[in-house]
């Protein structure tokens, strides 16, 4: 009978203890003018700043799961999402137990007056059973979810709202700086700073589930900017995120890409003479405009 090799790793106990050494016996102060507080220690929490805070806070994170494979739990920073479809085999109010009881283990509080359940639905009313909410927990219409306004039926209505009333604040800034004599193209780069980076901010995710009106808003407050000329070239908002999608999608395709694993299977090859694929990835079926519209799904479709 052949002998099994087996490796054990040791753990890195200098790391460990470098670790809790950084993180232990830690003490902050509050000044307030000319005043100071008294001097409190720190017993938890990650230290803010520190090259390694953010992997330690991604490890302190980990063991937050979903209960259910059906369920996605998505996690950014201190906010934690709850994604659950129609039909799940476990019920809404235990995956958020789940997660209270979590919080109570690692002696965090959750914010419930933050929490908040929105429930995305087609348009039309006939076709929405409204299920039962959660206890405490406020139902709304459209949420905000990293700087992107979302709303119950897809309408993006709020978000341009958003985005073109900070915009338009932000050209008030670049009014008096012309004012000022600033050459244009450092308006041109101010422009660029304030302005399109906060139209095209997470571009991808919502640009295709504009309608038609919201676009021309869009693209008439650029041509506005490029008649006061705040911007040296007149941007078209569709020849844009047509570029910013193409870039994304390429990235995307690569291996070690965040979203590389919600592309779908690889097709067979064929060596049948036909022209060359922009991808190799099967082509999903698309039931729905919301789902052909998404991000992954339009991608595949239009640069395939």
């Amino acid at each position: 009978m052949d002998k099994k090799r087996i490796w054990k790793a040791s753990p890195p106990y200098n790391v460990v203890k470098w670790i809790y050494s950084f993180l232990n016996n830690r003490s902050q102060i509050t000044k307030i003018g000319q005043s100071y507080s008294s001097v409190n220690k720190i017993n938890r929490g990650i230290v803010q700043g520190s090259a390694i805070g953010p992997s330690l806070y991604k490890v302190m994170k980990s063991d937050l799961k979903s209960k259910s494979k059906t369920i996605k739990l998505l996690k950014f920073a201190d906010d934690a999402n709850l994604l659950v479809p129609e039909f799940t085999d476990i019920d809404i109010k235990d995956e958020f137990d789940a997660i209270l009881a979590w919080a109570r283990i690692n002696k965090m509080t959750l914010n419930m007056n933050k929490t908040k359940e929105l429930v995305f639905h087609r348009p039309s009313p006939f076709k929405f059973l409204s299920p039962i909410p959660l206890c405490d927990i406020e139902v709304v219409r459209e949420a905000k979810l990293l700087g992107v306004y979302f709303s119950d039926t897809f309408s993006m209505e709020s978000h341009v709202n958003y985005i073109l009333k900070i915009c338009t604040q932000r050209s008030y800034l670049l009014k008096l700086l012309s004012k000022q004599g600033l050459s244009v193209m450092h308006l041109h780069t101010v422009f660029h700073a304030l302005v399109m980076s906060r139209i095209l901010y997470a571009v991808s995710s919502f640009h295709n589930f504009l309608s038609v009106t919201q676009v021309e808003r869009i693209e008439s407050f650029l041509k506005r900017m490029f008649r006061y000329g705040f911007s040296k070239q007149l941007y078209v908002f569709r020849s844009i995120v047509h570029e910013i999608d193409a870039t994304l999608f390429e990235k995307v395709i690569r291996p070690t890409h965040c979203l590389h694993h919600l592309l779908p299977s690889v097709k067979p090859s064929f060596h049948m003479g036909l022209r060359p694929k922009g991808h190799p990835y099967s082509l999903p079926l698309c039931k729905f405009n919301l789902h052909r519209y998404s991000f992954i799904s339009r991608c595949l479709f239009e640069f395939n």
